[in-house]
């Protein structure tokens, strides 16, 4: 469920919808007045705590304190909320745009911290709005991976991609270790058995 201040209710709304595969898109353009494939980022933000209570008011505190922040700077920003993550969407059709994204996210995530203890993750630029459920799904498994490596603050998925593809490559392997069978084993052999020709 989303919330804003001001007219930003209706309009978060809409990213609300967007990011579970509503076809919003341009509602959510119409907010942020852009058109529909201009360039965007998507941040996660994710309570650390692990009680299910106090996770969901955690998130919804993020979110209103990450919209109070967004009013207070003229931020162009939409925010809503998920079950265990505040997300924020940002217009980034140029890289000048994404690393001042960067700049207004590591902000965000620094002076939320104390209010809510979080960890933050930052999409890599993606072109068009009707990609964000699944650039939401991507962030939601950065935050997990995270999470899970015990990473805090803010992490840049751009920095991270290949911890990420060998993570997905290694639950793969966990779910169907029929796949590790053939030449996988054959070269993790013998990588193991010339480990000292190298």
């Amino acid at each position: 469920s989303a919330a804003g201040l001001g007219g930003a209710g209706a309009a978060d709304a809409a990213f609300d919808a967007l990011l579970t595969g509503g076809r919003t898109e341009r509602l959510v353009a119409e907010r942020l007045s852009v058109s529909i494939d201009n360039g965007f980022v998507l941040a996660g933000l994710r309570p650390i705590v692990t009680d299910e209570r106090d996770r969901a008011a955690t998130v919804r505190r993020l979110m209103a304190l990450a919209r109070g922040y967004c009013d207070a700077y003229r931020v162009q920003a939409s925010v809503a909320a998920g079950a265990n993550t505040a997300y924020l969407l940002f217009c980034c059709a140029e890289p000048e745009q994404r690393r001042n994204t960067v700049r207004i996210v590591s902000d965000i995530h620094a002076r939320l911290q104390s209010a809510a203890p979080h960890r933050a993750m930052l999409s890599s630029t993606y072109l068009a709005l009707v990609e964000t459920p699944s650039i939401r799904d991507a962030v939601d498994q950065l935050l997990a991976l995270a999470e899970r490596r015990g990473w805090s603050g803010l992490t840049d998925s751009e920095h991270v991609q290949a911890s990420f593809r060998l993570e997905q490559f290694r639950e793969v392997a966990l779910a169907h270790p029929a796949l590790l069978a053939g030449p996988v084993i054959t070269l993790s052999e013998h990588d193991r058995c010339h480990e000292h020709d190298r």
